[in-house]
C-alpha cells in the first residue's frame, strides 16, 4: 500500500559522503495513522490475532516521535518497544541498518532472560511484515 499524500515525506539526495536523509514532520502521523489498518489486514491474511500486546515487536528506530505515535495508536505496553528505544538512544537512526541493531538488542535481552528463540517468549506469534507501508521512497519495515 502506498500512503496517500506521502510524496516528498522522506528525501534522500545523494551527496559525496552518501545520502542525506530528510524526514518531513508528517512522517510520524502518516505511519501511525495508516499502520494499524495495514497490520490488521496483513495479520488477517495470515490468520493471526491482532492483540498488539501479545506480539513480539522489533521496530525500526525512526525517531522518538514516530515510536511514541506507534505506541499510542496501537496502545502498546511501554516494554514492547524497549529494544527499539534503547537502540535509538544509544545510536540514533542509522537508516536501514538500524533494524539489525534492534534485532541484536532483542537477541541479547532474550538471552539475558534465558530465552533462546522468540518462540520461547510469552508472545508466541512472531511475524515479519515488510513493505506493508510505502511512503514512495523506500519501504518501511515492521517486524512484529
Amino acid at each position: 500500500m502506498t500512503i496517500p499524500r506521502s510524496e516528498d515525506t522522506i528525501k534522500g539526495p545523494l551527496r559525496a559522503i552518501g545520502p542525506k536523509v530528510h524526514l518531513s514532520r508528517s512522517v510520524a502521523a502518516l505511519v501511525s495513522d495508516n499502520m494499524e489498518k495495514q497490520l490488521k489486514e496483513a495479520l488477517r491474511r495470515l490468520g493471526i490475532a491482532t492483540d498488539w500486546n501479545s506480539l513480539f515487536w522489533v521496530v525500526h528506530p525512526g525517531g522518538r516521535v514516530i515510536l511514541d505515535e506507534i505506541e499510542m495508536k496501537l496502545r502498546l505496553k511501554p516494554d514492547k518497544l524497549g529494544a527499539t528505544r534503547h537502540v535509538l538512544s544509544k545510536f540514533g537512526n542509522m537508516s536501514g541498518s538500524s533494524i539489525f541493531f534492534v534485532l541484536d538488542e532483542m537477541r541479547k535481552r532474550m538471552a539475558q532472560e534465558g530465552k533462546v528463540t522468540a518462540a520461547d517468549k510469552e508472545e508466541s506469534e512472531v511475524l515479519s511484515l515488510c513493505s506493508e507501508l510505502d511512503l514512495r521512497w523506500t519501504p518501511l519495515c515492521f517486524v512484529a
